[in-house]
């Protein structure tokens, strides 16, 4: 068994792709073990997740790349952006995460989304496909600030 602690940024771009598969959920991981569709087997140690198309492995025959599995999302399209931005903010004020595709949003396939875009009579495609959320900027997780968290404290930092 191979055990990966990060993603490749060199390798041969001569030798044999090989996919290591798994879904969204999985990739999320930092610690996991798989195996790729030659039968060779990985564990993961990481500090971040590996992504679809990453490098993982490269032994000079073979290279194995992540693919990861197409699962059941709704796509939106939009006539104007306004009406894209209101539905992902939506979107995102639910927690749910979201991925800009050309032309629209596309989502995760879930009865509470279903729900809300039927009773604002946005209009969804169900599909299998690929889906690579937006990742946040801010970082893991997010905190809502109230101004009473700091009381009035004034934070100075000295360099």
């Amino acid at each position: 068994m191979q055990l990966i602690r990060d993603v490749m940024t060199d390798w041969n771009h001569a030798t044999i792709m090989v996919f290591v598969r798994a879904d969204r959920h999985q990739l999320a991981h930092l610690r996991w073990r798989t195996e790729a569709e030659d039968g060779q087997e990985f564990g993961f140690d990481l500090h971040t997740p590996v992504q679809h198309g990453d490098v993982i492995f490269d032994d000079g025959l073979t290279r194995y790349v992540v693919e990861q599995l197409p699962e059941a999302v709704l796509d939106l399209a939009f006539d104007t952006v306004e009406s894209a931005a209101r539905t992902a903010w939506a979107v995102g004020n639910l927690h749910q995460p979201l991925q800009v595709i050309e032309g629209g949003i596309r989502t995760i396939d879930d009865p509470v989304l279903r729900k809300m875009f039927d009773s604002t009579g946005t209009v969804y495609r169900a599909a299998t496909a690929r889906f690579l959320p937006q990742r946040s900027t801010m970082g893991h997780g997010h905190h809502h600030h109230h101004a009473s968290d700091d009381a009035g404290i004034l934070k100075v930092q000295h360099g």
